[in-house]
């Protein structure tokens, strides 16, 4: 029967190891910048005229046109798993990729906040333009954040991307 000798330092290690690097989940994070709000953003009414989003840390305040529906886009040079957190229900209706609508995922809220953050939609963005479609919906002004998916993960279930 062999025993293991735990040194301080390799104990250290493997708890360190196991618990990740440390960095915040971006659920987590969502839940403050929406409370610190974002840049203010006015989206367009047609989807070719569409202001440029980022995938970062900081969300956007989106003010929506008086029609009720806007456009918003983001550029991705290289694939990238992302999360599109949403404060309002229900408004994000369509992504489209280069032109052709891709379908919507299924959302979820933000298992952290789900009051502030009622959905959220697990991304994996290929290379091109992608477009989102804000409305129609009665809100004026919808806050938005686009992040990396890196971390983030689902509790137990142990797939990042599976919500059914």
């Amino acid at each position: 029967m062999s025993r293991i000798s735990w040194s301080p330092v390799l104990a250290l290690s493997v708890a360190l190891g196991c618990a990740g690097k440390g960095e915040e989940d971006p659920a987590e994070h969502a839940c403050e910048a929406v409370e610190a709000g974002g840049a203010a953003l006015d989206a367009a009414e047609a989807p070719e005229d569409a202001p440029g989003i980022e995938i970062g840390e900081e969300g956007y305040v989106v003010t929506l046109p008086a029609s009720g529906t806007g456009y918003v886009h983001v550029d991705v040079a290289e694939a990238a798993d992302a999360l599109l957190f949403l404060d309002t229900a229900d408004v994000l209706t369509a992504i489209a990729h280069d032109g052709v609508d891709e379908g919507l995922p299924t959302p979820s809220p933000n298992e952290f906040c789900e009051d502030a953050l009622p959905e959220h939609f697990d991304l994996a963005l290929e290379p091109g333009e992608w477009t989102f479609t804000l409305g129609p919906s009665a809100a004026t002004e919808v806050w938005l954040l686009l992040i990396s998916a890196e971390g983030h993960g689902h509790g137990d279930e142990g797939d990042d991307h599976d919500h059914e």
